[in-house]
């Protein structure tokens, strides 16, 4: 397509912010002939746009090439929505993380019996939300698979706390550490039994 370049081309290019780097590296992309060693600064842009993941094109990625060689009209406005809807999304699934499903400290009541704790876990929150999203950009997992697996970590030793008299909430680790550790992964599938009543902490929880 390089060798086809028109007016048109460039102009939507432009209008996402894109150069001919970019299509040169996309088409490369699409034939098998280019990877994210290739230019890792242009794999980024192009991730970002959502016209790339996991190293191959997303369906955006296809449409935006057929729509260049095709000369036909590329709704820009479209995946402009589209991008910021995604990242939104993004932003809504980690403060949820942050704010309702991660303890903030390990003081906490549940089902009507109160453990006291000394422990702050909720560190780093920007760090904490670059773990997060790499890991759901990446597709290691899902933002649903990170909450449920929190919530069942989390849930799993309030019962244990229960059981045992010793407040199990303690041993978790502070936030960073658990995003960086992935220490929610054996928790995705588990079955926990969630009660209707809230759970009370002295801060939140």
């Amino acid at each position: 397509m390089l060798e086809n370049i028109n007016v048109k081309v460039i102009e939507k290019l432009e209008d996402l912010r894109l150069n001919l780097s970019h299509l040169w590296l996309l088409e490369g992309i699409d034939k098998g002939t280019c990877n994210s060693s290739t230019n890792e600064l242009l794999f980024q842009a192009l991730e970002r746009k959502a016209f790339i993941f996991n190293g191959a094109l997303t369906q955006n990625g296809k449409d935006f090439l057929l729509s260049l060689e095709e000369d036909t009209k590329f709704n820009v406005s479209s995946i402009k929505n589209e991008i910021k809807a995604i990242k939104e999304k993004n932003r809504i699934d980690f403060d949820k993380w942050w704010h309702e499903i991660f303890p903030s400290t390990d003081n906490f009541e549940w089902k009507g019996k109160k453990f006291s704790g000394s422990r702050s876990l909720r560190i780093k929150k920007e760090v904490c939300k670059k773990y997060f999203q790499e890991m759901v950009k990446s597709g290691e997992f899902s933002a649903d698979d990170i909450n449920s697996g929190t919530e069942n970590h989390v849930r799993n030793a309030m019962d244990q706390s229960l059981r045992s008299g010793e407040n199990k909430v303690s041993y978790i680790a502070n936030a960073e550490r658990y995003l960086r550790e992935r220490m929610f992964a054996p928790y995705i599938k588990l079955s926990v039994k969630k009660e209707e009543s809230p759970i009370t902490t002295g801060v939140d929880i």
